[in-house]
């Protein structure tokens, strides 16, 4: 999908897109190869051909920064497709709201297809390096929540990736309201075990766990990849949702990247056990 997008072009929005789909340019290539043909007004030509050859530049680097800036909020989730198999899915648990008077206490992520879960106290010092290899976040509220509180913890982390911010990408679709919510709406279900605990519970989660409570601490990691597993499911149901609002013209493929594997509850709980050792 990110190859056929326009929109990134100064003076192309989404009813010019759509123009030039429905004359047969439906990629970069053709929009060269119509420039080239003098089949586009020569203003266009001029200021959006060398951009478009920036674009498949970035795209031939991996640098999908190259197009956070251009690209609407509630369009980033054209990126997915293309940046799919590098993508970091990502949440975090926190004592409180405030980025400077309250600390980070688990970060849940998944990237490449494998997770990772860093806690405060134990190896959270390893989340800057792991996160660099990325070049694209996938967040709910991240951008107002998530990222500015790691930056204020990790400031030597890569946190200038690209980024979908999916509550953004899925309120332009209709559905609003905090994470749990929009899955509701969406079909997405938990576990019984972490049915009900919100960001509240899990501060008080994280405070049984200090004081000596592992079942707590199995419980508030369950919570946390449920959200982080979840999101890999909420993106592609956007990306599904919005090239079927855009009524791609036949040529244009909206097919779904696939990450192959499904994280359900009984594989969390395994790997939580053998990853935090909890096991015996």
């Amino acid at each position: 999908m990110l190859r056929n997008t326009f929109l990134h072009l100064p003076g192309i929005g989404s009813q010019r897109e759509h123009v030039l789909w429905e004359r047969g340019i439906l990629d970069w290539g053709c929009f060269l190869a119509a420039a080239k043909d003098g089949r586009l007004r020569e203003g266009i030509c001029q200021s959006a051909v060398p951009l478009v050859r920036r674009s498949l530049d970035a795209v031939a680097r991996g640098d999908a920064r190259f197009f956070d800036a251009l690209l609407p909020r509630r369009e980033t989730w054209r990126l997915y497709p293309e940046f799919a198999d590098r993508a970091l899915f990502l949440d975090i648990e926190t004592t409180g709201l405030s980025a400077h008077d309250d600390q980070v206490t688990m970060i849940g992520a998944l990237g490449g297809g494998k997770l990772a879960l860093f806690v405060n106290g134990s190896n959270l010092d390893r989340f800057p390096a792991y996160t660099a290899q990325f070049p694209l976040l996938v967040t709910f509220n991240g951008s107002q929540f998530d990222v500015p509180f790691l930056r204020a913890h990790f400031p030597q982390a890569r946190l200038d990736q690209a980024h979908i911010d999916l509550r953004f990408v899925l309120a332009s679709l209709g559905y609003r309201g905090g994470l749990k919510a929009v899955e509701r709406n969406l079909g997405l279900r938990r576990d019984p075990t972490i049915q009900g605990v919100d960001g509240f519970e899990a501060v008080q989660l994280w405070h049984r766990y200090r004081r000596g409570d592992r079942a707590a601490l199995m419980k508030l990691a369950l919570y946390n990849l449920t959200d982080v597993v979840n999101l890999t499911e909420l993106v592609k149901i956007a990306v599904r949702l919005h090239c079927q609002r855009l009524a791609l013209p036949g040529g244009m493929s909206a097919a779904e990247p696939q990450l192959g594997l499904r994280y359900d509850a009984e594989y969390l709980g395994a790997w939580i056990i053998e990853a935090l050792g909890l096991g015996g």
